[in-house]
């Protein structure tokens, strides 16, 4: 015989189970970006990667301009990786004639040291 009060302690088990897990996976799958230096500097969001010679431009995408970019101005070829609750993005310009992608869009925690790094090192 179950007691009635067991099956809440389950129920509750069962949910702070769940939402560890989903904190676990979100976390590891959040994209790193990182700027490397050395012989071939290069910045990396997620799984990809571009040397920062082939960067034209960056700059911080925030209010309504990021509203517009994550929206109707998001260009389909463009590489892009969102992060929910994000307030600004760095928009990343490719000068390289052979890449189809225009630009990275992308959320990062300090969007502002972002930038000025990659100004630094190109």
């Amino acid at each position: 015989m179950v007691l009635p009060f067991m099956s809440d302690i389950v129920a509750l088990i069962i949910g702070l189970t769940v939402a560890i897990a989903i904190l676990v996976a979100v976390l590891a799958n959040s994209p790193v970006v990182s700027v490397s230096s050395g012989e071939e500097p290069q910045l990396q969001v997620g799984r990809a990667k571009i040397p920062l010679r082939l960067i034209q431009n960056a700059e911080i995408v925030a209010g309504k301009q990021l509203r517009f970019e994550k929206g109707p101005g998001l260009k389909a070829n463009a590489y892009f990786v969102n992060q929910a609750g994000s307030k600004a993005f760095v928009k990343v310009t490719i000068a390289d004639k052979n890449d189809p992608t225009p630009y990275w869009l992308f959320a990062c925690n300090k969007p502002e040291d972002l930038v000025v790094a990659l100004g630094a090192n190109r």
